[in-house]
């Protein structure tokens, strides 16, 4: 008789119920990809990424996700048929579409009690600078 390995799943505990998810408009679309030919990365693409990262976040147990408000809507439109409009709020804060709006909504973030901020604006070296310093 084949002895059988009992494996144990193991799961990260979630230690807070609040996260934040950053997603300006702004990134990716900056003067030297344009310029340079490179790469774009477009407000459809953030939108599905946003999507399965808020997807993942409610399933893993948060239930609240501040979000950076924006004029394209990103987030509103991620959410748009999940049935999980009532985990979101935006975060209140003065936003300039500028690298500076990352940093506030972080620093919003925070003081409103979320541990975990995923954000899409760490593309840029300037941007990268801006968050650490937010630290």
């Amino acid at each position: 008789m084949r002895a059988t390995r009992r494996v144990r799943q193991r799961s990260l505990p979630i230690t807070t119920s609040v996260a934040g998810i950053i997603a300006n408009p702004a990134s990716g679309k900056d003067i030297r990809r344009l310029v340079a030919h490179a790469s774009v990365f477009g407000n459809d693409e953030k939108v599905a990424i946003v999507r399965r990262v808020i997807m993942g976040m409610v399933e893993a147990g948060v239930e609240r996700v501040l979000y950076m408000p924006d004029p394209y809507k990103l987030i509103p439109q991620a959410i748009d048929g999940l049935g999980v409009d009532k985990h979101l709020v935006p975060v209140e804060g003065a936003f300039y579409a500028n690298a500076h709006d990352t940093v506030i909504a972080a620093q919003e973030m925070a003081k409103a009690g979320a541990k975990v901020v995923v954000s899409f604006r760490l593309a840029g070296r300037s941007h990268l600078r801006l968050w650490e310093k937010r630290g």
